[in-house]
């Protein structure tokens, strides 16, 4: 007990410090005003992912590690739970990289506007970021919580070294050197946990891809037309025409990817299986 706590310890430990490197280095070397577009970039976007993850997380686990002993049905139910992970994160986050500038004008105001490019950098790291939060649930469900905290202090080491290396370039440059560094690691990664619980890699992202493509064929399908077009001034009414379009642009380029509406009945049913009073 000791042992497997002490090394979810030490990885929340590791993690914690990786995770506020950032702040600390932007606020050391570049300044106040940097770290506070800076952090209240993250800070926004983290808002709604944490607001999925944390219940799913909550979920999710536990109900893994009850089916540690079928391996077949912990597969499935691994693979059916990041489907529905990125099903609905992914359109959420194109949609605020899209708007970025509509959404911290409405939030924050257009004293913080310089926050919306760091904002936007941020969310295509965050696009996978749902992903890459899930390896815990196969390292701890599994009793790996050795692995877990081995890839604790791999993965911090790179994270640090790419805000050293985008310092340099200031806040903007801590926030794409980031983005790069999460989808660099993000194979090795999901290799690395999926082997703690006998899941291929090639199986996670089978279970994610087509959301992750149908979201970027949306943010591309609503950038175009909000580049094409003069729409109105009122940010609300932006805001709220384009969830609409981006929504659309999903749920169509779901369908053609799959051929089928399977993926849409899918979710609904996975969904379901959330649900509180679901057994």
């Amino acid at each position: 007990m000791l042992g497997f706590g002490g090394n979810i310890t030490g990885f929340n430990i590791v993690n914690y410090f990786a995770r506020n490197a950032d702040n600390i280095l932007i606020g050391k070397f570049v300044g106040a005003a940097a770290l506070g577009f800076y952090s209240k970039a993250y800070g926004l976007l983290m808002l709604p992912l944490r607001q999925i993850n944390v219940p799913v997380s909550a979920v999710a686990l536990p109900s893994l590690s009850r089916l540690n002993n079928d391996p077949q049905r912990y597969k499935n139910y691994y693979l059916k739970t990041i489907s529905l992970i990125t099903f609905i994160t992914a359109p959420l986050i194109a949609f605020m990289v899209v708007m970025a500038e509509d959404i911290i004008l409405l939030v924050l105001g257009e004293q913080w506007l310089d926050a919306s490019t760091i904002f936007a950098v941020l969310g295509i790291s965050a696009f996978i970021q749902p992903l890459y939060n899930t390896q815990g649930w196969l390292h701890i469900s599994a009793g790996q919580s050795r692995r877990y905290f081995r890839w604790g202090l791999i993965g911090s080491i790179i994270i640090v070294v790419s805000f050293l290396l985008g310092l340099p370039y200031g806040a903007i440059g801590v926030a794409t050197a980031y983005t790069i560094s999460v989808y660099a690691i993000i194979v090795p990664c999901m290799w690395y946990a999926g082997n703690s619980a006998g899941i291929k890699v090639t199986s996670v992202f089978s279970a994610v891809w087509s959301n992750w493509c149908a979201a970027a064929f949306a943010a591309a399908g609503c950038y175009l037309i909000f580049s094409s077009i003069n729409f109105s001034e009122i940010i609300p009414i932006r805001l709220a025409f384009g969830f609409l379009c981006l929504i659309i642009i999903y749920v169509f380029s779901i369908v053609a990817l799959n051929r089928s509406f399977a993926p849409l009945s899918q979710f609904m049913s996975i969904l379901n299986e959330f649900k509180p009073n679901s057994k």
